[in-house]
């Protein structure tokens, strides 16, 4: 029985495999059920019909937007590969099988106009060196079994690795093995810029550089450890190989260069300067630190007070916004407790407040002081409770300016300039500088305590505009370091906003057990801690 060749889209990727089955040949390339999950074809049929299948293949490719291919068998005719090199929008070619990539097929996939990258098995290094000059990268799972421990300082796991590496470390004495590593790298690498010579010996040097003409390597820079070793002892090896090995060294551009430790320039920088120069020089500069620091604190100690000023100013405006409760529509608003939030049917709390904040009122008073106002942020147990702001052409105008839009180093609370605040996006964001005393997101670092997120009082961030009163409930906890791939406000379809809400539980540090689905619209509140990480909440829109 004759096997066929199948072709089925799977989110732009387009699976390339072998039928061996039964095929209904009435069906077999009728176009009137051929779709873009299941595409069937015999080889006679793609021989006799090559241009036709090429052409629908080409708009099924171009439709779906695919940029990669898995060829899942290899064991087929290579028919196959002469349709994908005419491919105009795939990048990538992934060979599932663990076979090594032949000559032939090479022949086929080099032609590909835009291929960038292949994932095989195993490709010759000669192979994989011709497929670089065309700017196409090559990735090979066969591992090294047996390796030593300077192909694991190395990491050098594949054949690939050998061939990309761009930094060699020697950290192990010259042994016969350890030598045929070196030059076995050294005669496939061709990406090579530096070698780091940790554990230093004269022969270890002189073994390096007698390889590196062996295999003519250029524009190589060798670095030499001098901890623990003897720097007159490297400077007399170093001077000596320069003569030995002149002309390579200046036809090839190969440099030496001796890394000191911390210990050796801290005790040679004390032999060469005269100390009173430096209890001079040191105490200058301490005094330029103390006053620096002196006015830094003033200053900022001035920039919270006026915040403070500002705060009392609008407390004033919440207590004008704040009406009674008369009727039983009113008594609800400002209490909901968390277990009732998985509840299909809304239950009412014993609870019975005489007073509602209008926020729509207080925020319609803020924007004639402050007309970038969107709304008003509070999370529990914090002392996080601002009105937001949001300037519309960048996120820098308020980090160094108060509510009133005065210079202040405390900054204020501000909404992403890409955000909507009339029609909120997919993911609405909230900055604010994480300043010690607390104001401004200065106590957002304290929702990591276990003794807060295992509250679940805290669950809810009230986040309200002049349009909505809006509750929003906490599904992702978590320091990160800096990044913006929790940053994007709108996406593309629901798989992308699912497997961005999917990205953020996985980095939570508690199980809030809090559903997002696909039609949500979440909030996200992200502060600084320190200069190289991040404390971000993410929490999904449960009412208005």
């Amino acid at each position: 029985m004759e096997y066929n060749i199948k072709f089925k889209i799977i989110s732009k990727i387009l699976y390339i495999s072998k039928v061996e089955k039964s095929v209904d040949l009435k069906k077999l390339n009728n176009t009137n059920v051929i779709t873009a999950d299941d595409l069937v074809f015999s080889f006679t049929y793609i021989r006799k019909n090559y241009d036709i299948v090429l052409n629908f293949l080409n708009l099924i490719v171009l439709k779906y937007g695919v940029k990669s291919v898995v060829i899942e068998n290899m064991d087929m005719d290579l028919i196959y590969l002469d349709l994908v090199k005419n491919f105009k929008t795939v990048e990538k070619i992934n060979f599932i099988d663990d076979e090594l990539i032949t000559p032939d097929i090479y022949d086929k996939i080099v032609c590909c106009k835009s291929l960038k990258k292949i994932d095989c098995y195993e490709m010759s290094p000669y192979l994989i060196e011709m497929l670089d000059k065309k700017n196409i990268k090559v990735l090979t799972r066969h591992t090294i079994k047996e390796k030593n421990l300077f192909l694991i300082d190395n990491h050098l796991d594949t054949y690939t690795d050998f061939y990309y590496k761009r930094e060699l470390i020697i950290d192990v004495e010259m042994s016969n093995q350890i030598i045929n590593d070196l030059d076995f790298f050294l005669s496939i690498n061709y990406k090579l810029k530096q070698i780091r010579v940790l554990k230093y010996s004269n022969e270890t040097l002189l073994t390096v550089l007698e390889y590196l003409k062996k295999n003519n390597k250029k524009n190589i820079r060798i670095y030499i450890n001098e901890k623990n070793n003897n720097v007159d002892e490297i400077l007399r090896v170093i001077n000596y190989i320069k003569k030995q090995y002149k002309k390579f060294i200046q036809e090839n551009n190969i440099e030496f260069k001796l890394e000191y430790s911390k210990e050796y320039r801290f005790l040679n920088f004390f032999k060469e300067i005269n100390i009173k120069l430096i209890c001079t020089v040191l105490f200058i500069i301490l005094t330029l630190i103390g006053i620096y620091a002196g006015i830094t604190s003033y200053n900022q100690y001035m920039d919270e007070q006026k915040i403070n000023g500002q705060m009392d100013d609008i407390s004033s405006l919440i207590n004008s916004g704040i009406e009674p409760t008369l009727d039983d529509n009113k008594k609800d608003i400002n209490y909901i407790r968390a277990e009732d939030f998985n509840q299909t049917t809304k239950r009412k709390s014993n609870y019975v407040s005489p007073y509602y904040i209008n926020y729509s009122r207080v925020i319609e008073d803020l924007l004639k002081i402050n007309n970038d106002t969107v709304g008003w942020l509070k999370v529990n147990n914090t002392k996080i409770d601002y009105p937001v702001v949001q300037n519309k052409d960048s996120n820098s105008y308020y980090l160094n300016r108060d509510f009133r839009q005065n210079k202040n180093s405390m900054g204020w609370i501000f909404m992403d300039y890409r955000n909507n605040p009339d029609n909120l996006d997919k993911n609405t964001i909230i900055y604010g500088h994480n300043i010690k005393t607390g104001i401004m997101f200065g106590t957002l670092k304290n929702t990591l305590s276990s003794s807060w997120y295992k509250n679940s009082e805290n669950y809810v961030i009230s986040f309200n505009t002049k349009n909505e009163t809006i509750n929003w409930k906490i599904f992702s906890l978590y320091r990160t370091d800096v990044t913006n791939d929790y940053l994007a406000t709108e996406f593309n379809n629901d798989d992308e906003f699912n497997n961005f809400v999917n990205m953020l539980k996985s980095r939570s540090i508690y199980n809030f057990n809090t559903e997002v689905n696909s039609s949500d619209k979440i909030l996200t509140l992200s502060s600084c801690v320190g200069s190289s990480q991040r404390v971000v909440i993410h929490a999904v829109k449960i009412n208005s």
